[in-house]
């Protein structure tokens, strides 16, 4: 039994961190390999708890005691896998976020510990100390896998040599397509809106995001009032300081028909996220695993764009017409044009977003089995990693289908 330490965003109360758990967990259990997987988490009972795993703390008492304590841990263990999600970004007017997550894997190439990147997102890398992180962390790293091509070309942009396998996003494998909608059935669109924290200066605009959650709103009344669509807000996070409940609850008291609306409480798993999406008709996000749980379902999608990974997903799923950029969206009419219409092509779209949902599942099995492989066998990455190329010229077929 080989003992592989998962780093990601775990135990924060994200639905879309904690997807990523699941379908990571879902993928090495399905794959041929004898690893029992061991999550750090920032609440590691209720990661425990929540997935059926073993789960050990991490030290956030600054970046050196954190990166101390994870050199201890993996002592104990054979391999590292850092993922999945977008954690190489910079936050803020200096580095860090890298610095925190990309760190440990180059402790472990030293202990002679195989490192991976699993399903990594790229969003706004600006600090060259990051950029000098990255480089060094992806040349120790035994194996790079990313969730798109998008983080491929950015990772490019920063120098890298080295070309990553370029798989799906694991929280794909938490839900599945539903059965077809009757024609007669009252459309229900599904929103997971947020608020966007400062990624640099210029960024925090309370005027852009007041406009925006306006435009939201009359979108919405919009699709009561031509289509007779029911909506159901649905957070995806409510912590202190970031609180997806009060922007729902906002945006519905902003809404001519709110009688037509419902804010729901944060679903409790991943896969009861799943369900709520795969029952919708359309759903609009500008969090980014709940147009992901929807391409998974099949279901007609359209973000907000207010990081680059809104819009890397949305062109790995052949949907790059069904995004729009916080200024867009912030236009007066835009949202109500371009919702009316996305909705009203729901029936033409599905089949498309069917063959694509297949495809993005099966490659996300396949970052499974690529972990797996480094830490049991690794003779088998190439023939593995050209797998990935054929799913994903497939995929690039299903896309322009």
């Amino acid at each position: 039994m080989k003992r592989v330490l998962i780093s990601g965003w775990y135990g924060n109360g994200n639905l879309g961190d904690e997807a990523l758990l699941a379908g990571i967990l879902r993928s090495l259990r399905i794959a041929d390999c004898s690893i029992e997987p061991i999550v750090i988490s920032d609440d590691p009972p209720e990661t425990a708890r929540e997935h059926r795993v073993r789960a050990r703390g991490r030290d956030n008492r600054g970046h050196r005691v954190r990166l101390v304590s994870e050199a201890r841990a993996l002592l104990r263990y054979d391999a590292l896998a850092i993922g999945g999600g977008g954690l190489i970004k910079d936050f803020g007017d200096r580095p860090g976020n890298v610095h925190a997550w990309l760190r440990p894997g180059i402790v472990a190439s030293l202990l002679r510990k195989p490192a991976s990147w699993y399903a990594i997102g790229v969003d706004d890398v600006r600090h060259e100390k990051s950029r000098a992180v990255i480089r060094r962390a992806a040349g120790r790293a035994r194996l790079i896998t990313v969730r798109d091509q998008g983080s491929a070309r950015a990772l490019s942009e920063l120098g890298l040599e080295r070309e990553p396998v370029i798989t799906a996003d694991p929280a794909l494998l938490t839900v599945a397509p539903r059965p077809e909608w009757r024609a007669e059935e009252q459309p229900l669109v599904t929103v997971a809106p947020r608020r966007w924290k400062s990624t640099g200066a210029g960024v925090d605009r309370p005027d852009l995001e007041e406009r925006m959650l306006t435009e939201l709103a009359g979108a919405l009344d919009v699709l009561v009032e031509r289509q007779g669509a029911r909506i159901q807000l649905v957070p995806f996070r409510s912590t202190p300081g970031d609180d997806d409940a009060e922007v729902c609850r906002e945006v519905a008291h902003r809404m001519d028909r709110a009688d037509q609306a419902r804010v729901l409480p944060m679903p409790r798993t991943p896969e009861a996220a799943g369900e709520l999406v795969a029952r919708s008709q359309l759903v609009v996000g500008t969090r980014l695993h709940s147009l992901i749980l929807a391409t998974a379902a099949a279901v007609p999608s359209f973000g907000l764009e207010y990081m680059p990974k809104i819009r890397f997903f949305a062109e790995r799923a052949g949907a790059a017409r069904h995004t729009a950029g916080l200024e867009e969206a912030g236009e007066p009419g835009h949202l109500a044009h371009r919702l009316d219409a996305v909705l009203g092509e729901r029936a033409a779209l599905r089949p498309r977003l069917e063959r694509v949902s297949g495809v993005l599942s099966r490659l996300a099995l396949l970052d499974g089995e690529l972990l797996a492989a480094m830490v049991c066998a690794p003779q088998r990455l190439p023939a593995l990693s050209a797998r990935a190329k054929e799913l994903n010229a497939g995929l690039l077929a299903a896309t322009a289908a």
